[in-house]
């Protein structure tokens, strides 16, 4: 199934390839941003509505741009099954990784990202094989997976490579404890900006599918989920809302120049994503009471 994601991959623009999906400018409208999501059995356009069977859409992107095209390699290989290969299991794994990023310093990608030593020390995030590792655990401290997030001399096809069997009913916790003790928490779209938000002392999570995430995942949190979505990514977030009830709503956010999610943000201007923030925790306090 994946090998039939490579195939699709070589002729769709502006893509950008998943371990389990691709996004994608869609090929049936004309798309400015990437909306469309090809999946091993299913694709779907979250702006026009196009859908179907993978299997067609490959076939139908052949006949439209010819039989002719000169094909890329596109082989994707997932690195958690070599490290596991080399390495041991899933522990062993995440230990070197860690281990690797503070004894040998290879935490210049996160210091440009504004993420500092002591978050890297306490979340246990890695680097092995220019790829940052985040290890993902469950309410009782149990690791359950991980996920692996491409280095900047990557030359992966996947940004984002989750731990084989990982599904998206699944969340990226930085700290099980600061949302058992927080009455809200926020939930972004991306790794870097829910490990923002954490190393700024909020309670959050994130998916770890991007804006495809099952609702099924925020069962067991029974408390006020604050969505914060990229620049461009507003629908997906109230799509999400509706299916959440009263718990749901999606923080509205005034971009500064030349960013467009919470790290961004983090780099660009500090202070001035502590005092939205803030408002919003203002805002709260004020309904509750």
């Amino acid at each position: 199934m994946t090998e039939l994601l490579d195939d699709v991959y070589q002729y769709l623009d502006g893509a950008q390839r998943y371990d389990h999906y691709i996004a994608s400018l869609c090929p049936f409208h004309d798309d400015s941003r990437p909306s469309f999501f090809v999946y091993p059995d299913r694709y779907v356009c979250k702006s026009c509505g196009k859908k179907g069977f993978t299997k067609n859409l490959f076939t139908d992107l052949q006949k439209k741009q010819g039989v002719f095209i000169q094909k890329k390699e596109t082989f994707f290989h997932s690195p958690w099954t070599n490290w596991e290969r080399q390495y041991g299991d899933l522990k062993q794994v995440i230990k070197l990784a860690h281990r690797n990023l503070i004894n040998h310093n290879k935490t210049a990608y996160l210091r440009k990202r504004k993420i500092n030593l002591e978050t890297a020390k306490h979340l246990k995030l890695g680097w092995l094989d220019d790829w940052i590792t985040f290890p993902v655990q469950n309410c009782t401290g149990q690791l359950i997976g991980g996920i692996a997030r491409a280095g900047e001399t990557n030359k992966s096809q996947a940004k984002y490579c989750t731990y084989p069997g990982m599904t998206s009913n699944m969340l990226y916790i930085p700290d099980w404890k600061m949302i058992q003790y927080s009455n809200q928490i926020y939930l972004t779209f991306g790794i870097l900006d829910v490990v923002s938000l954490y190393q700024l002392g909020y309670a959050s999570a994130s998916t770890i599918t991007g804006k495809n995430v099952d609702p099924v995942a925020f069962h067991t949190i029974r408390k006020r989920i604050i969505v914060i979505p990229d620049d461009g990514e507003e629908i997906e977030a109230m799509q999400l809302v509706s299916t959440l009830g009263w718990r749901g709503k999606v923080m509205k956010i005034d971009w500064l120049k030349d960013t467009k999610d919470v790290n961004d943000l983090l780099m660009k201007d500090e202070d001035y994503l502590k005092r939205v923030l803030e408002d919003r925790e203002k805002l709260h306090a004020s309904n509750v009471n």
